[in-house]
């Protein structure tokens, strides 16, 4: 009997012990200075050999300067400055390094940027290395370069980017289309398996915010509710969704708006922030033409009438014009059925600024324009015979 209960106090204090340890492995504190340099030491000693990394190997704790860039609620992004070289740290916060299923997405997202970076050099941050132990990696500093949305809202921004932006994607899907590299893409269709549904949930967000702001009163007109509403634009929109699901065509970026789009002088990079898979070219190329139809509008519709927003407006009409020049003229053979890609440029793009409008509908009085503007290229989609009347289309909705 006394053995019995020794055996059971034994059990109970090492279960103790071991609630507490991961207790404490998954702490709420917030990452402290100390966190963050163990995670740049712990890095650094397992790879002694990477580049600008090691430099913490010889370096003096004091002598390494960090500094926090962001906190996205499950990652810490901080700046790394060391022997006159920085590089960033993305760590897994440390209470999400008990959940298995956040471990493992860090590690997804981890080797799917290795494996853009082993394709198409230069297009990415380089990865410089990685701890799958710790959730961490290190990469490219890119703090310098500036984002395009930021730019195209002060207007800092010279024509040469859109081309260069534009060839940047048609390199990307290039490298990997279906028609010069078949088996290449059935890989990767397998590595980024886990977001194959891009589409579907880029889609059915649309849908679902349309429901949550139809659910309140508010500033939506009756034809934008009837847009909404209609059982004949849900099942267009599935439609896309499922044609998205056949159309193989090459490895997209999957988040290709201003805020990820990067540049430094003659120098473009994508962000890291992405959501590769594989699947339609219009979809990377409706998102990003949404982005200057939207400063377009932004500019266009302001109440201030003066020389300054007139010189965006056409920069705008440069921008979207020179997007599809510049990107077809760069895909050459590899962009076949040039209507169909039209079409389902349109119809992403037109989404794509229902969803922008969507989103600040409540706080800005030009997202109904924008969202009417969305609805009619959208619905336009099918009558729509090149590019050149795309851009003129999609630029004169709000008239």
């Amino acid at each position: 009997m006394k053995k019995t209960i020794f055996l059971s106090v034994v059990v109970i204090g090492c279960c103790w012990m071991a609630s507490t340890t991961m207790a404490k492995s998954c702490s709420t504190s917030p990452e402290t200075h100390k966190d963050m340099l163990q995670t740049v030491l712990n890095l650094a000693k397992e790879n002694p050999d990477a580049e600008p990394v090691k430099e913490v190997l010889s370096s003096k704790p004091e002598d390494i300067k960090l500094k926090m860039l962001k906190d996205t609620g499950a990652v810490v992004v901080y700046q790394v400055d060391v022997g006159g070289s920085t590089f960033v740290m993305k760590k897994l916060k440390k209470e999400r390094m008990c959940d298995e299923k956040e471990r493992e997405k860090f590690a997804s997202e981890t080797k799917h940027l290795i494996r853009v970076q082993s394709l198409i050099p230069q297009l990415m941050p380089s990865v410089y290395c990685w701890s799958d132990k710790n959730s961490c990696m290190a990469i490219e500093d890119i703090s310098l370069f500036r984002s395009l949305d930021s730019n195209l809202k002060s207007g800092d921004v010279s024509r040469t980017t859109f081309t260069q932006v534009a060839e940047t994607v048609a390199r990307m899907h290039k490298a990997t289309n279906a028609i010069t590299e078949p088996e290449l893409l059935q890989e990767l269709e397998q590595e980024f398996q886990v977001n194959a549904e891009t589409v579907g949930h880029f889609a059915s967000g649309i849908l679902r915010m349309s429901l949550d702001h139809l659910k309140q009163p508010g500033p939506l007109e009756d034809a934008a509710v009837r847009f909404l509403t209609s059982g004949q634009t849900k099942s267009a929109v599935e439609t896309i969704v499922d044609d998205a699901r056949n159309k193989k065509q090459a490895l997209l970026h999957g988040r290709l708006i201003g805020k990820t789009v990067l540049f430094k002088d003659e120098q473009i990079r994508l962000s890291e922030e992405a959501s590769f898979f594989v699947g339609p070219y219009a979809f990377d190329v409706g998102r990003l033409l949404a982005q200057y139809l939207s400063s377009y509008y932004e500019h266009m519709l302001t109440e201030e009438n003066n020389d300054w927003h007139r010189q965006i407006m056409y920069l705008m009409i440069d921008a979207a014009k020179d997007t599809m020049d510049s990107y077809q003229a760069a895909m050459g053979d590899a962009l076949q059925n040039q209507q169909d890609f039209i079409s389902d440029v349109a119809a992403y793009a037109g989404l794509e600024l229902v969803r922008r409008s969507l989103n600040s509908i409540r706080e800005e009085s030009k997202a109904l324009e924008v969202l009417q503007s969305g609805i009619r290229l959208f619905n336009a989609r099918k009558r729509i015979p090149d590019s050149g009347r795309l851009v003129v289309i999609a630029l004169t909705l709000t008239l």
